[in-house]
């Protein structure tokens, strides 16, 4: 049986759906196999996110071995234009 979708959100804007995650210790939460319902992240679908506690972003691919796209979560257009 496959498990519910949950979303992540920041400032009430969904930012990506996922099965699973992990804490890391207190630093942050590891999300596995994302998808996400930002249109300028879709391309990094399937791919697993690291966010931190300071607001930053890292999400990998290549099963977790790969940096792909670091920065903070205002730094996607679609957030930035929702807090502006």
């Amino acid at each position: 049986m496959k498990s519910e979708m949950k979303a992540e959100q920041f400032c009430g804007v969904n930012l990506f759906t996922y099965e699973d995650y992990e804490q890391i210790v207190d630093d942050g939460i590891y999300f596995r196999n994302v998808q996400f319902c930002l249109d300028s992240m879709k391309k990094y679908d399937g791919m697993d996110v690291y966010r931190k506690i300071d607001g930053t972003f890292e999400i990998y691919g290549d099963n977790g071995k790969t940096d792909v796209w670091a920065g903070y979560v205002i730094d996607i257009d679609e957030i930035a234009e929702k807090i502006s």
